[in-house]
Formats: C-alpha cells, sequence, structure tokens
C-alpha cells in the first residue's frame, strides 16, 4: 500500500479485517472508514468494531447501513462467509455482531 497509493479499495477491507482479528478494533475502524464504497462486509465489520469500543450510536448506524443493503442478513450467514480456525476467534467474533445487535 506505501508503494501504490493508488491501491485496490479492498486492501482496506482485509487490513481492517487483520487488525479486527487482532482484537485492535480501535486501529481497524480507520481502515475499514477509508473503504471508499463500503460493502456489506465493511458495513458489519465496523458495526462490531464500535461495540466493542463501546460506541453505541455509531455501532447501530453500521448495524442499519448492513440492513439496508442486505435486510435477511444473519450472523451465522456471515459467519460461514468467514470462516476462522481457532473456534474461540469464531466465538468471539460471532459474539460480538450480536452484542453490535445484529441479528442471529
Amino acid at each position: 500500500m506505501r508503494r501504490n497509493p493508488y491501491h485496490p479499495n479492498g486492501y482496506w477491507n482485509t487490513l481492517g479485517r487483520c487488525l479486527h482479528s487482532t482484537g485492535d478494533h480501535e486501529a481497524a475502524i480507520p481502515v475499514f472508514e477509508s473503504v471508499i464504497h463500503p460493502q456489506l462486509w465493511t458495513h458489519a465489520y465496523l458495526a462490531e468494531c464500535y461495540a466493542a469500543k463501546g460506541d453505541a450510536r455509531k455501532s447501530a448506524e453500521h448495524v442499519a447501513a448492513t440492513l439496508a443493503l442486505r435486510p435477511d442478513f444473519t450472523v451465522a450467514g456471515f459467519a460461514q462467509m468467514y470462516p476462522y480456525r481457532n473456534p474461540a476467534d469464531l466465538h468471539r467474533f460471532v459474539e460480538m455482531l450480536h452484542a453490535a445487535g445484529l441479528p442471529r
């Protein structure tokens, strides 16, 4: 990303997911916010990151954006899109998505 300032937008999502996976929600937020055209997963991750940070208002904004893009969104379906090798990581991810207010 340093070598190519015009890198693909997907790089931000990948970097955000890496930071999120380490539990660094604070650092993941500005990375996800850098996505030019946020997709469903970007909003879901932001909802979760803001919930982890304790910002209910921002979390609710991204929950609403997630559901606007996909009214039938479920955490269970989303978790299947991003399988985790470590069951503890998956459990933490799912629980935080629930805490953000996304439907089971």
